[in-house]
């Protein structure tokens, strides 16, 4: 926001070309210590079945489902992206302002897992961060209804708080989850278990988007009118709650019964992929 207000957009979109270009440099200069793992000779069938039996295993399809199901939720980031530029009148600075702040607040939110967090329930703790995500984001209705003007609080200040806030707490949401499925990674299969369940988490995502895009389509959202922005936030946020009433009476698998797979049960597996060819 701050380049585009200075240079042309040429030298925005080259500036932000380059900057992955460094982390692929660093990635190459980096030199990462050699592992001495065992070499397995599974065959790609065997790996498939024991990444079914993991999915199969108890409760840990379900847990999938509905977290797919809550990253699906409407996503209208850019409706309110053009709502604070076209509407609020906010300057690509001020957008600049609320990305650094969020980014801010990523950090912390990762610093106070890592550091307070990480014996917390992960249900409790999933299902309570998911309440405050929706509280947080129903609160956009109090600038869209123009409450905020009639109290006389500044809704650019209140913009940047809340986004702020948001990707705090967004932050927190996902790392149990994630701490989950890193313990229920087979042994030496722990990067495609991690590959299967970040692309299914990017897929529900992605999809939220198209998802949104044709909710808006449906509402009739246009560029010149923005008096039903209050029916997508609604929407969205009426959606999000069901999923969090959902997951209620969903049981989170336990990472300490099933940690690591024992060599026997993955010998098991073998077998039974064999017999099945004949």
């Amino acid at each position: 926001g701050r380049i585009i207000k200075t240079y042309v957009n040429q030298t925005t979109f080259m500036v932000g070309s380059f900057i992955p270009f460094i982390l692929f440099a660093g990635a190459c200069i980096y030199q990462e210590n050699e592992r001495n793992a065992r070499a397995h000779d599974r065959s790609i069938g065997e790996e498939l079945g024991i990444m079914k039996r993991l999915l199969f295993r108890d409760n840990v399809l379900q847990l999938i489902l509905f977290i797919c199901l809550i990253n699906l939720t409407p996503n209208f980031d850019s409706l309110y992206t053009f709502y604070m530029t076209d509407y609020l009148k906010f300057s690509t600075e001020d957008l600049a302002n609320f990305s650094a702040f969020a980014t801010c607040c990523y950090i912390i939110g990762l610093v106070l897992y890592y550091y307070k967090l990480q014996g917390i329930n992960p249900k409790n703790f999933y299902i309570s961060t998911n309440f405050i995500l929706w509280v947080l984001n129903l609160s956009f209705l109090l600038v869209v209804l123009d409450v905020l003007q009639t109290w006389g609080i500044n809704i650019k200040l209140f913009c940047l708080l809340s986004q702020g806030a948001s990707t705090f707490v967004a932050e927190l949401n996902f790392m149990p989850i994630l701490a989950i499925w890193c313990a229920l990674c087979p042994k030496n299969l722990e990067g495609t278990s991690i590959t299967l369940f970040t692309g299914l988490l990017n897929l529900s995502a992605n999809s939220s988007l198209y998802f949104g895009s044709f909710l808006m389509w449906l509402i009739n959202i246009t560029e010149t009118d923005y008096h039903r922005m209050w029916e997508p936030i609604v929407i969205q946020q009426a959606y999000l709650l069901v999923m969090i009433v959902g997951i209620l009476f969903i049981d989170f698998p336990d990472p300490s019964k099933v940690k690591d797979e024992p060599e026997e049960n993955v010998e098991e597996e073998r077998i039974s992929i064999v017999h099945s060819h004949y």
